[in-house]
Parts: structure tokens; C-alpha cells; sequence
């Protein structure tokens, strides 16, 4: 019902390995989760679609959907077209915690093709504090390896 039926059908017929990550990931994590990649899916298709051959993306999530945003990501550009995985850290102030404090987000970079690395030099010198939010908060930014 989440899901217009004409986006299963074109994404079943026109990219099928789209089609198998969306359908396992909504086998594994619930309707909730598979409706939430096909909307994404048809989005991140048409950016595809309208990027240059030099053109990049960056896809920000946190730890809920990261790792089938990864394999859809993957589908769409092709796992030789990842460039990184940047964790972006933040702090917050612990109070007393039952679990380990989520205190991260997961941006994928990917490129068309080629080397695109353009703008990036200047992340590698050293992590990036950025005031962010209302409140003042400090997040830092990392590229990883």
C-alpha cells in the first residue's frame, strides 16, 4: 500500500539486482524497511540518471538503513564506482545509558565513473569541527580509509 505498484514492476523488469536487495531487505527487516528503499530507490535512480559523467553523490543516512542504502547505492553505481564510507562523529552529553550511545552517521560517496575526487583533498589535512545545530553542538567530520 506504501508503495506505488508501477515503481516494483519497472524496478523488477529494468534493474533486477535493485529489485533482489529491496526484496531481501523487506524480507529481513519488515515492509516498513522495503518501502522505505523502493521510494529512495526511484530518487536515487533519476539522480543517477540526470549526473554527468564527472558527477558524484553523497548519501547521508544513520545506522538504521545504512547497510541496504549501501547495497542499494551499490546497484545503482556499481561497487567499483564507491569511493568511501565518511563517519561523521558527534558528541552528546551522556547521562547514565543502557546501551552504547548512537553517536554517528554513515555518507556514502559515489562517483559516475573514473577518479573523481575533486573537492576532497582538502577533507584529507585533518577532521573538520563544525558548529551545527541550534544548541550549539560540535560534530566532526572524518573521512574514513
Amino acid at each position: 500500500e506504501d508503495v506505488h505498484v508501477n515503481w516494483i514492476n519497472d524496478l523488477r523488469q529494468r534493474h533486477p539486482s535493485l529489485f533482489n536487495v529491496i526484496h531481501y531487505a523487506n524480507a529481513a527487516a519488515g515492509d516498513d524497511m522495503g518501502a522505505f528503499l523502493c521510494w529512495m530507490a526511484v530518487r536515487v535512480l533519476e539522480m543517477h540518471r540526470v549526473l554527468k559523467p564527472t558527477g558524484s553523490i553523497y548519501l547521508h543516512c544513520d545506522q538504521t538503513a545504512s547497510h541496504y542504502l549501501k547495497a542499494m547505492m551499490d546497484a545503482i553505481f556499481g561497487r567499483k564506482n564507491f569511493r568511501n564510507e565518511i563517519i561523521w562523529s558527534y558528541r552528546r552529553w551522556a547521562g547514565k545509558a543502557k546501551q552504547y550511545q548512537r553517536m554517528h552517521d554513515t555518507v556514502f560517496y559515489y562517483v559516475m565513473g573514473g577518479e573523481n575526487i575533486r573537492g576532497i583533498g582538502q577533507w584529507n589535512r585533518r577532521p573538520a569541527i563544525l558548529q551545527s545545530t541550534s544548541d550549539g553542538m560540535n560534530v566532526t567530520l572524518r573521512l574514513g580509509n
